[in-house]
């Protein structure tokens, strides 16, 4: 990568921060979304700012993308707990609202793998493991109850 592209990923990084700071969420994923673009040209995916961009996507509640992301960041580097926090999250965030269906809980089941995967991962900090085992646990509770409506239908 050259130092030129470096410093306009940097820059997209920066103006992406900034605008996540300031809650503007949309304008953050599009300055990421730039900065993945030349990475990506360069064949040098970087996992911080596509959780990154996950984080933005969830913030506008685009359930599907933030997904995508965490998945994105999964395949990226196994071991950023992030790619897997985030994709649990917007999988758990897709059923609400929604009627229990088979679909529904194979999306809760891929949460619930996502959360037990973050727990594994080494960069996964200290002071977030009891929020990851609350949302696994969630998860879990949420799966049987759906598993339980599901065969009453």
């Amino acid at each position: 990568m050259t130092p030129e592209i470096q410093a306009e990923v940097d820059k997209f990084k920066n103006e992406g921060n900034g605008f996540f700071k300031a809650q503007q969420y949309k304008e953050a994923s599009q300055a990421y979304g730039k900065a993945m673009k030349l990475l990506d040209k360069c064949g040098n995916p970087d996992v911080k700012i596509i959780s990154n961009r996950a984080a933005s996507m969830l913030a506008m509640d685009k359930f599907v993308a933030a997904a995508f992301d965490g998945q994105r960041c999964m395949e990226v580097d196994p071991d950023w707990w992030k790619g897997y926090w985030y994709r649990g999250q917007a999988l758990m965030k897709m059923l609400k609202g929604k009627p229990p269906s088979t679909s529904m809980a194979e999306r809760c089941e891929q949460a619930k793998i996502a959360f037990q995967d973050c727990l594994k991962t080494t960069t996964l900090p200290d002071a977030k493991r009891p929020q990851v085992e609350m949302e696994l646990q969630n998860s879990k509770n949420t799966l049987m109850s759906m598993t339980t409506a599901c065969n009453q239908s």
